[in-house]
This record gives structure tokens, C-alpha cells and sequence, in this order.
């Protein structure tokens, strides 16, 4: 027991020896600095760790350096004293201090085995509560960035100067096909568009012309994807600096297929919707056209019919100008069909004329036309007026025109 007592003192004098020859170094560095055993209580402390802790020297001394770090962090301390007493310098590490404030730090801490070979740990330590503050909130706002960039429907590319593509997210691969593992660092920008595609775009970002040196306005090209096929997209474009030096291009990228395919069918139901109005129109346009002519055509022909009767009645030989009046009475006839076809108009059908005009194709515009209600058709003269009384029959039911002749008669 004496033995053991006698080795145990003679082994913290010679540790102490080993400290007094290096307090001064010690002292002099802007490091804190704290001497441990091998069962971790703190042996010597300089002013730099007196500074960063808030703690004295005569308070520190003989305390377990374990009390002043987090329980998940006190492991980390007793390895790296371990290895440090068998001859290993340990990487430089992070640990947590408690301080008088009551706000912890965070300090960089590494070691040396100089004092191995005497039983003690050297332990070195800097204040990075600042840098590791700022690295939180850079990691923070990247992975924000980061969100942003994927949360937007929009494909994101941005390339080095090497042609080299450095970010691609969500949008991008939803556009082209492609995994970002796949395409990040492994596949050249120009592979994306079409031949000539992105010499193109850099010639536009060079240029005045296209919003400005560095700038590339709303632009539409075209991109080839994953399956080989080219995709029209609405692109904008800027080349990123860093002082005068071009350092990378990003560009934004809108898939247009669906925008197209909107367009193509606003543009048909405008057409449909003009053919509409267009034959709508023409339907009244033939309603009245028939509504008129019925009544010149309804009074010539019975004025025709008219006088082809007294003619028959006052002389047994033909007059001369009964062959006019049957001509007139033919020709009122073919009127009347031509109404009939003006009245059943149901489209809006055309055929070629003189030149490159075109003119309304009856036959083909009122085809197909039994169901439509007829025109209306004249059926009797008002004695009082003069005027004819015209009405609309059902749609199945078709009446003949009297003649005036036999209106006369009755």
C-alpha cells in the first residue's frame, strides 16, 4: 500500500513537472487549454479557458472535465482520453461547454500526447459558437432554397461553365424524364435541347438584344426528353457571376404541351362558335329570303294563272302571248322550289363560283333538313290590305301555295 501510495504521488509530480515546464506556452496561446488525468479531472486550466468558460482556475481544478459538457457528449470525452493515453491523437471534434452565463458555447476542441507518456491529456479548445451559429443558419436557409427549388412546378437547371449540370430538381425531372442522380455531374446541358439548342441560348445571354448582357428573356425552344421526343417549353435564362467572372447558367423552364393543347381547343370552339353564329345567321338571313320572295313570286304566278284562264275563256285559238305567260308560270314554279330549299337552309355549306369566290350550296345546305319547321308559306290575301297572310306549318306537314287564280275563284 505504501508502494502504490509512493508511485501514485510520484506520478502527479512528475505530471506536474511536465505541466510547470509547459504552463508558459500554455498561457501564451489564445487557445484554452486544459490538462486532464487519466480519469478525466482537470489537472490545469489556462486563462484563454478560464475566458471562454466564465469559470475560475480554483473552481475547475480537481473537477471532472465530464461535468461541464452533455451527458450524450460525455462518451466522446472519455474515448478520446483513452486513445489519447495509448499514444492516438484524436480528430478535432465539437463539444459543448456550460459557462457561468448560463448559455453554453460551442468550442473546437484536439488533443496531444505530449503528456501522454506522464498519464495526462492535453486538451486544446477555440470558441466557435459564432461559425457554428452562422453553418446552422447557412445549412437552414440551403435546405430552404433547396425546398423551394423542388416545390416549384417549374423545371430548374443550372449548368457550370463546362457544361456540366449542377442542379436539377423536381420540376426538371417531371419535364425531361430524368433522376437528378442521374443527370447531376453526369450528363452534358447541351444533351437537353435540341441540335444547336444551347449555343443558341448562350449566344442570347451574351447579347444586348434578349433583356440585357446576362439576361435572357421570355423565350420559346424546344427540348428534347428522356424518350426522344421535343417538347415545346417557355424558357428564361441568366448567367450567374461571381465579381466580373461567369461562374454558371440557370435556366427556367415551362412545359407548353398542355398550354398548346388549351389553345388548339379554345381555338376549334371559337371556329365552332363562328360557324354557329355564321349559319344561325344564314337561317334568318333564308327565312326572310323566302318569306319575301313568296310574295312577288305567289302574286306574279297568280297573275299568270290569271290571265292563262281569261285567255282560254275568250278565244278558242291560242293567243300569242300565252306561250310568255307558261314561260312566266315555268319559271314562278322554279322559284317556288328554289323558296322551298331557301326555307330548309340548316347549315352553312358552300361551293365554288366564278374565280375564287364561293356561293351558298343549296342542295347541301338544306340536306338532311325533314325535321326543320318549313319556311313559312303564303296561303291567302287580306281583301282589305292586299297583303298575303303567311303562316309556319309543323315540321312534318308541308302545304301547297294556292294560286291566286284559284283564291279568285273561290
Amino acid at each position: 500500500q505504501t508502494h502504490r501510495i509512493s508511485r501514485a504521488r510520484y506520478e502527479a509530480e512528475r505530471r506536474l513537472r511536465g505541466i510547470d515546464s509547459l504552463k508558459e506556452h500554455f498561457e501564451a496561446g489564445a487557445d484554452g487549454v486544459v490538462v486532464l488525468d487519466d480519469a478525466g479531472r482537470i489537472l490545469f486550466v489556462n486563462r484563454a479557458a478560464e475566458r471562454i468558460t466564465g469559470f475560475a482556475r480554483d473552481g475547475l481544478l480537481g473537477s471532472e472535465l465530464v461535468d461541464l459538457v452533455p451527458v450524450d457528449q460525455r462518451p466522446q470525452i472519455a474515448d478520446a482520453i483513452a486513445r489519447v493515453l495509448a499514444g492516438v491523437n484524436v480528430d478535432t471534434f465539437d463539444l459543448q461547454l456550460s459557462t457561468t452565463s448560463g448559455s453554453p458555447v460551442w468550442v473546437s476542441a484536439s488533443t496531444s500526447t505530449v503528456l501522454a507518456g506522464t498519464g495526462a491529456v492535453i486538451l486544446a479548445f477555440r470558441d466557435v459558437t459564432a461559425e457554428r451559429a452562422l453553418e446552422l443558419e447557412l445549412r437552414s436557409t440551403k435546405e430552404f432554397l433547396e425546398r423551394l427549388i423542388d416545390s416549384t412546378v417549374d423545371a430548374i437547371i443550372a449548368a457550370d461553365f463546362k457544361g456540366q449540370i449542377i442542379l436539377f430538381n423536381q420540376g426538371a425531372e417531371r419535364l425531361f424524364g430524368y433522376r437528378a442522380r442521374d443527370v447531376i455531374g453526369k450528363k452534358p446541358v447541351w444533351e437537353l435541347y435540341e441540335h444547336g439548342g444551347a449555343r443558341t441560348i448562350m449566344r442570347m445571354l451574351r447579347s444586348t438584344s434578349h433583356g440585357g448582357v446576362g439576361r435572357l428573356e421570355q423565350t420559346r425552344r424546344e427540348v428534347r426528353i428522356a424518350n426522344g421526343e421535343t417538347v415545346p417549353v417557355s424558357m428564361t435564362a441568366s448567367i450567374v457571376y461571381e465579381g466580373e467572372r461567369e461562374v454558371a447558367t440557370v435556366g427556367i423552364l415551362t412545359d407548353l404541351r398542355e398550354r398548346i393543347r388549351m389553345e388548339q381547343r379554345l381555338l376549334d370552339a371559337q371556329q365552332k362558335l363562328q360557324l354557329s353564329e355564321k349559319q344561325a345567321l344564314v337561317a334568318e338571313l333564308a327565312g326572310a329570303a323566302a318569306h319575301e320572295l313568296n310574295q312577288p313570286r305567289t302574286a306574279s304566278m297568280g297573275d299568270a294563272q290569271l290571265s292563262e284562264r281569261q285567255a282560254d275563256k275568250a278565244s278558242e285559238t291560242e293567243p300569242p302571248h300565252l306561250r310568255a305567260v307558261r314561260i312566266i308560270l315555268a319559271e314562278a314554279e322554279r322559284m317556288a322550289g328554289i323558296v322551298k330549299k331557301i326555307g330548309k337552309i340548316t347549315k352553312y355549306e358552300t361551293t365554288d363560283y366564278v374565280g375564287s369566290a364561293r356561293m351558298l350550296d343549296l342542295d347541301r345546305a338544306a340536306a338532311d333538313s325533314h325535321d326543320a319547321i318549313p319556311i313559312e308559306q303564303v296561303v291567302g290575301e287580306d281583301s282589305q290590305t292586299g297583303e298575303f297572310t303567311a303562316v309556319a306549318p309543323g315540321a312534318d306537314v308541308v302545304r301547297e301555295t294556292p294560286s291566286l287564280a284559284d283564291l279568285v275563284e273561290l
